[in-house]
């Protein structure tokens, strides 16, 4: 204990000078760039906190002038039970000071005195439970979004046999009947008339090279039928047919 005594005694004085980004280094004209960067960070996050104080402020006293306001609201609606709730909230709103709404609403209460008291009328029925006006909402997903009441509802509670009466009530009741549509045959579409056309015959040029290729497997097939040793008849029908190839070879050359 004593050690931590003198210790904290030894230590130089600190001052927190964190709001003060004017005695940073970072603010001199002969700052280097880190500095400087060091500098402005500070300003930025100073200037962030002192404007979220200012929203907390500004929060904290708009919520006491509304709970102010709502708590002399109540005091004018039980100064005048004769009048309109909402009658009084709209007077109170539009009065520049609150003296001249209890003003207005003393000449309101002096012209009906003699009057019925008027009572706030039920709350309209908007069917909230109404599948059709409201129906289920589903996420992005597809599920159903539950309502945090029927979370928070005792499972233990009792939900009473509605549904199960009703159930009840029409079981023996026909079921409707439904209109069957008359099923309509698909229109066949007329055929269209296939007109019998004939290819045109085109003309085939043959290359050199086909033309070369055709007449060297004639003369073989010549020379495999005709051969050497079949006498002198195939031989002379063999060489007038290498003629007529002969022949036949000049004149494309020819053309």
């Amino acid at each position: 204990m004593a050690a931590s005594t003198s210790k904290a005694k030894g230590r130089a004085p600190y001052v927190n000078l964190f709001d003060m980004p004017e005695l940073m280094p970072g603010a001199q004209p002969s700052a280097n760039p880190a500095a400087r960067e060091e500098f402005e960070q500070r300003c930025r996050q100073l200037h962030r906190d002192e404007e979220q104080e200012r929203l907390e402020r500004q929060y904290e006293h708009s919520v006491t002038a509304a709970a102010k306001e709502q708590a002399s609201i109540n005091e004018l609606q039980a100064m005048f039970p004769s009048l309109d709730a909402d009658l009084i909230r709209v007077i109170h709103a539009e009065a520049p000071t609150p003296q001249q709404a209890v003003e207005t609403l003393l000449a309101l209460n002096d012209a009906n005195e003699g009057q019925v008291p008027m009572t706030t009328p039920p709350p309209l029925d908007m069917g909230m439970d109404d599948e059709e006006k409201f129906p289920v909402l589903t996420d992005a997903h597809g599920w159903q979004v539950v309502s945090q009441r029927l979370i928070d509802r005792d499972p233990e509670e009792d939900l009473g046999s509605a549904w199960c009466d009703r159930a009840k009530a029409v079981q023996h009741m026909p079921a409707p009947m439904t209109e069957k549509s008359p099923v309509l045959a698909p229109k066949r579409k007329p055929k269209k008339e296939e007109k019998d056309e004939k290819p045109l015959e085109e003309d085939v040029f043959e290359t050199d090279y086909d033309f070369r290729h055709r007449i060297g497997q004639n003369r073989a097939k010549h020379r495999a039928r005709y051969g050497r040793g079949r006498g002198t008849a195939s031989r002379g029908q063999g060489e007038a047919e290498a003629e007529e190839d002969e022949a036949s070879v000049d004149g494309s050359t020819a053309d």
